[in-house]
């Protein structure tokens, strides 16, 4: 089932340069938004992640990891687009860490609730990949790493939810068909993995024969 929502989508280039990233969440829904009204969204939102996520992770962040551009789509109960915006800037920003990046496909996620129980209560933002330098000997987040990275999402998703020409984070779901506003954010340790991030990556094999 569909339902009305805002979709908000901020992404860049991935380390590989051949391929993007993407994170976002939705919003509760606006009756009558226009064109003008998520392009101002998708400004506020490139505003927002730059200044309150992006740049102060950029330390965390290896220089060919680069953020440049928020997408704003509103959508209908029965799934159809009714609205959209798009903002990007001038000069994209990028990360100021030489150190080895992370495999573009993995992820470190933040997990967005409700006060909803179940699945329908829940969401998740894959977020842009970190220097190799974020993590420990066995692959995990450093504590400092995951802390800073949970300050950062809740800081994006507060700006957000402050800023009057928006309307609250949320998410939407498709089982029962409604939007619940976000109440809490968690950022584990694990990172993730998202295997959609290789579409574009190209990969050369080693290829050896073996005699039957």
């Amino acid at each position: 089932m569909a339902v009305s929502h805002i979709r908000v989508t901020f992404s860049g280039k991935l380390s590989s340069g051949l391929d993007i990233w993407s994170t976002g969440f939705s919003t509760i829904p606006k009756v009558g938004i226009t064109n003008a009204e998520a392009e101002q969204m998708s400004l506020a939102g490139l505003t927002h992640f730059s200044s309150q996520y992006f740049t102060p992770l950029a330390g965390a962040t290896p220089t060919s990891c680069t953020f440049t551009a928020c997408d704003v789509a509103a959508y209908n109960a029965l799934g159809q687009n009714i609205a959209q915006g798009h903002s990007e800037l001038a000069t994209p920003l990028a990360g100021t860490v030489t150190s080895q990046a992370m495999p573009p496909e993995c992820s470190v996620v933040a997990s967005l609730r409700t006060p909803t129980a179940g699945p329908r209560g829940r969401g998740r933002m894959y977020l842009p990949p970190l220097a190799g330098n974020n993590l420990t000997v066995d692959g995990q987040l450093i504590t400092g790493s995951r802390d800073s990275i949970a300050l950062r999402v809740k800081n994006l998703l507060q700006t957000w939810n402050d800023d009057p020409l928006t309307m609250s984070a949320a998410v939407a779901s498709s089982v029962g068909g409604f939007v619940t506003a976000i109440n809490r954010i968690q950022v584990g340790l694990v990172v993730d993995a998202q295997r959609r991030r290789r579409n574009s990556i190209p990969e050369v094999y080693k290829t050896e024969p073996v005699t039957p």
